[in-house]
């Protein structure tokens, strides 16, 4: 199985991760984020995350958003760097976020994890 428990906190292993898809309609920006975190990380300033960049959406039409592991970039300090973000936690992988800055209104469907298997 991918999903773990240690301690009192799970986890997925999503190494073998191979996209993520979405549909997304609404004013302002959408992100993807994969976190390593747990109150131990968070006390030690340690947690780790995987996020994608800021994505424009229309607040007119719904738009697909496609993503790799390799375009999760952004690390916990939101500072790019492609080659070791999504390396650190993607054994790990304690929370998935959708975050979005910007808008007032917001809609997502379809949210797909593709060759992750839980």
């Amino acid at each position: 199985s991918a999903r773990t428990t240690s301690a009192t906190y799970s986890y997925g292993n999503c190494s073998e991760l191979d996209s993520i898809s979405f549909w997304a309609k609404g004013k302002g920006q959408v992100r993807v984020a994969f976190e390593r975190w747990d109150p131990y990380s968070e006390m030690f300033g340690s947690a780790e995350k995987a996020a994608s960049g800021w994505m424009d959406m229309n607040s007119s039409k719904w738009v697909k958003f496609v993503m790799k592991p390799n375009d999760l970039c952004f690390n916990a300090q939101d500072v790019a760097n492609c080659a070791s973000s999504w390396e650190s936690i993607k054994d790990h992988v304690h929370q998935m976020h959708v975050f979005v800055r910007g808008g007032t209104e917001f809609f997502l469907d379809d949210i797909r994890l593709y060759g992750a298997l839980f």
